[in-house]
C-alpha cells in the first residue's frame, strides 16, 4: 500500500470543509435595495465563540474576498482558543476562502440565470395574449403587497417577497400551450374545454421544469418558489382546488399569496367572457371564498388591508 500524499490529504480535507459550508452559502441572498438587487456580505463563521466564553479572548482570522481587484465580501473564521491559527493553517483558511468565494459566486451566477429564464418566460407569456400579459403583471403586483405585509410574521425575508412577486407573473406559463379556440374564447368554456384548460398547471411545471434542468437551475431555493406559484395557485384550502386536490399547510405559502391574487384580479379585471367588478365587490367576493376555507385569510385581510390604506377600498 502506498503511503498517503500529503497534499492530496490536505486538497480532501479542504473537500470536505467546502461541503459542509455549501449549505450555508447555499442560504445566501440578494436584498432590494433602491429598486436593485444587491449582494449581502455573508460571513462563514468556522467555530463560532461560545457565550460563556465571550471576553476571554480567541482568535480570528477574516480574509477578503475578491474579483478583479473588487470586494465582493470577507470570511471570517474564529476560535475561542487565542492564538489558534498557525500559519499553515492560515494558508489553508486562504484557500478556502478562494473555494468559498467560487462557491458564492457561482451561487449568484445561477440565482441571476433563474431570473433572466423567468423574464423570458413571462415575455413569451405577455405575447401569446396581450390580456394575460397584463393580467400577469397585476398579479404580481398584487401578490407583492400580500406577501409584504405578511412578511413580518411568516418570517419572510426581503428576497422571498421579491421572488414571490417575481415568479407569480409566470403562474399562468402553461397557458401558451393551450389552443386559441379555449383561450381566447368569448364565452364560458364547456365541461369539456374547462378540462384542457385545466392542464395547463401540468403544461406549465413541464416548460419550466425543462428550462430549470437545461440549465441546471432545479437545486436553487428560487427554483422551488417558482414551481411552487405554478403547482399550487389553482389549489384551495379546503382541497376543491386542482391539479392535486391538496389542503391547508399541504398548499405551499406562495401558492396562497398568488391564488388570492390571481382570484381578484380575474374579478376586478374586464375579461373576454365577463363585465369587470368593482374593487369593493372583488374583496367581497374573496373574503366570502375565505370564509368558506377556500382561500388563505390572512392573504385577503393583507390584501383588503394595504387597498384600504391606498384609499381604494371603503
Amino acid at each position: 500500500m502506498s503511503p498517503a500524499d500529503p497534499l492530496q490529504e490536505q486538497l480532501q480535507a479542504l473537500q470536505l470543509k467546502v461541503r459542509a459550508v455549501v449549505p450555508q452559502v447555499q442560504r445566501l441572498t440578494c436584498e432590494r435595495v433602491d429598486g436593485e438587487l444587491q449582494r449581502l456580505t455573508p460571513i462563514y463563521d468556522s467555530s463560532p465563540v461560545p457565550p460563556e466564553a465571550s471576553g476571554r479572548g480567541g482568535s480570528s482570522v477574516v480574509l477578503p474576498v475578491s474579483q478583479d481587484g473588487r470586494l465582493d465580501f470577507v470570511v471570517g473564521f474564529h476560535a475561542p482558543e487565542a492564538a489558534v491559527f498557525s500559519e499553515a493553517e492560515q494558508a489553508t483558511l486562504e484557500a478556502l476562502a478562494e473555494l468559498i468565494g467560487l462557491t458564492v459566486r457561482n451561487h449568484f451566477n445561477a440565482l441571476a440565470s433563474l431570473y433572466v429564464a423567468a423574464e423570458v418566460a413571462h415575455d413569451f407569456a405577455a405575447l401569446r395574449d396581450f390580456e394575460t400579459g397584463d393580467h400577469l403583471n397585476r398579479v404580481s403586483h398584487y401578490s407583492r403587497l400580500i406577501a409584504e405585509g405578511l412578511a413580518e410574521r411568516r418570517g419572510l425575508s426581503a428576497n422571498a417577497v421579491d421572488q414571490i412577486a417575481r415568479f407569480s407573473r409566470l403562474h399562468d406559463i402553461g397557458k401558451i400551450g393551450i389552443p386559441d379556440r379555449i383561450l381566447l374564447k368569448q364565452g364560458p368554456l364547456t365541461a369539456e374545454e374547462r378540462q384542457v384548460m385545466d392542464t395547463h398547471v401540468q403544461l406549465g411545471l413541464e416548460m419550466i421544469g425543462k428550462v430549470l434542468g437545461q440549465y441546471d437551475l432545479l437545486a436553487l431555493p428560487g427554483a422551488r418558489v417558482l414551481c411552487n406559484v405554478i403547482r399550487h395557485h389553482h389549489e384551495r384550502l379546503d382541497g376543491s382546488g386542482y391539479p392535486e386536490g391538496l389542503k391547508g399547510e399541504a398548499i405551499s405559502l406562495e401558492g396562497r399569496i398568488v391564488a388570492v391574487a390571481d382570484v381578484f384580479d380575474a374579478l376586478v379585471s374586464r375579461r373576454l367572457y365577463h363585465n369587470s367588478r368593482t374593487i369593493q365587490e372583488g374583496l367581497a367576493v374573496v373574503q366570502q371564498q375565505a370564509d368558506a376555507g377556500r382561500l388563505d385569510g390572512d392573504c385577503v385581510a393583507e390584501l383588503e388591508q394595504v387597498l384600504a390604506a391606498t384609499g381604494i377600498s371603503p
